[in-house]
């Protein structure tokens, strides 16, 4: 959404756009409608990109009307760049001043993405804008049986699915892949090539609700890995050396 001048914004005639509005929408040049009494500011959520191709976000405003926002996500289909830590799906909730409550719904149902990040556009300068304090998030219950394996996919049956890796650009040369018998005896195993600084690795996504819900628990993870020269050969790691 971009801010007019006046008390009023100016947005894409999209329905989660302006059924919120303080005002009257009205047509204002193509696709493009003109909200009276509206100060809308914009919050981005990022999500998880593992299992959450069908997610769609319900708002819902405490006098009970509500949206639904479909989510952005340019990597369902490529299996290099879906796999960056850092490609989340998006979902963005153009708000005016009021309360919300956030729910994300698969075929109606009501589903957790692991995490939510919240990204918040700088305060506008038209005044009541919303804060982060006006929204919620409804979190479906857990079963406490949902966090004896915090790690899903953790014995790489599924090959790379729920992996990502961290990498300091889109352009990196780095990937993961599948290796399977390569695991400790003939297990599968998970390898990530052409790493080239020291903090790039491999990782995954954890239900923050096993925290927030499960107070005073305690979790451990293990896992087995070695590190390889580009031709195989195992590398002999010095502990006094800083330079990997």
């Amino acid at each position: 959404a971009r801010q007019a001048s006046g008390a009023g914004t100016i947005v894409s005639n999209k329905l989660y756009l302006t059924e919120f509005a303080g005002g009257d929408c009205r047509p204002y040049h193509d696709g493009i409608k003109y909200c009276e009494n509206t100060c809308y500011r914009t919050v981005q959520l990022r999500v998880s990109q593992t299992g959450t191709i069908q997610y769609d976000l319900k708002v819902t405003r405490d006098d009970g009307a509500e949206i639904y926002i479909p989510g952005i996500y340019q990597y369902d289909g490529d299996l290099h760049l879906s796999a960056y830590e850092s490609a989340y799906r998006k979902y963005s909730a153009s708000l005016p001043f009021g309360n919300y409550q956030f729910d994300f719904l698969e075929n109606g149902r009501s589903v957790w993405p692991q995490y939510v990040y919240e990204v918040w556009e700088e305060t506008p300068e038209c005044s009541n804008h919303v804060l982060s304090a006006h929204v919620s998030f409804f979190e479906p219950t857990l079963n406490s049986r949902e966090c004896n394996e915090l790690v899903s996919n953790s014995n790489m049956e599924q090959g790379v699915n729920g992996w990502k890796h961290y990498s300091t650009s889109r352009d990196s040369r780095g990937y993961l892949q599948a290796l399977p018998g390569a695991g400790i005896g003939g297990s599968m195993a998970i390898g990530y090539f052409n790493r080239y600084r020291n903090e790039h690795g491999i990782g995954f996504d954890i239900d923050t609700r096993c925290f927030t819900h499960l107070p005073n628990t305690l979790y451990e993870i293990k896992a087995w890995f070695r590190l390889e020269e580009l031709d195989g050969v195992p590398f002999k790691c010095d502990k006094f050396s800083n330079s990997y």
